[in-house]
């Protein structure tokens, strides 16, 4: 049996079926390029909830290795440019590049130079007192700031292993944020922001 179609039919069975567009209420949001976001919210909760148990550990791990009270709090969770993020950084800081995972690249932890030197204070017996002008951190500061960045990182670790298994390790103490580039300049990475008190 033959069927002879027309132009229009034919035209029809092989164009794409039309979709009907329903009128949106919602309002058009802005998206910005510079600062997509890569996480949905769901991760991020659970970014927090493992941020806070790391809060929770480093306090406790901070007031028995430096004798006094110390309260961690989880300040924020931000997605932003890696260069947005080095430019927001003072100069100098100091930064502690570790391997989070074997199968994954580097990390940094960014110490305030305040903070830094107010711990350094703590473990050689001072009161606690940073330094008025920042600078940049003597060899037995590293040493002292590397000590105490591993023992936050045996933290991180301990709070991760919750959901996975890591072993965040510590390669560098550094002061400048030119030697510290872990990943391409536009990339987009979390940035994890605490806040210390201690005393």
């Amino acid at each position: 049996m033959s069927e002879t179609l027309a132009n229009t039919e034919v035209g029809a069975r092989l164009s794409p079926p039309r979709r009907q567009c329903a009128a949106s209420t919602d309002a058009v949001q802005p998206y910005d390029f510079r600062r997509p976001r890569k996480l949905a919210k769901d991760p991020v909760r659970a970014l927090e909830l493992i941020h806070e148990r790391f809060a929770r550990l480093l306090s406790t791990t901070l007031a028995t290795q430096l004798r006094t009270q110390t309260l961690v709090t989880l300040a924020g969770i931000d997605q932003i440019p890696y260069d947005e993020f080095l430019h927001a950084l003072p100069n100098p800081t100091v930064l502690v590049t570790f391997a989070f995972a074997a199968e994954t690249g580097n990390a940094l932890l960014e110490i305030d130079p305040g903070l830094a030197t107010a711990l350094v204070d703590r473990l050689l017996g001072g009161k606690g007192d940073p330094l008025d002008q920042p600078r940049e951190l003597t060899e037995i500061e590293r040493a002292l700031v590397a000590r105490i960045a591993g023992l936050a990182l045996h933290d991180l670790g301990a709070a991760w292993r919750s959901l996975v298994e890591v072993s965040p390790t510590l390669q560098e103490v550094g002061t400048s944020t030119l030697s510290c580039q872990i990943a391409l300049p536009g990339e987009v990475v979390m940035v994890i922001t605490f806040a210390v008190t201690l005393g």
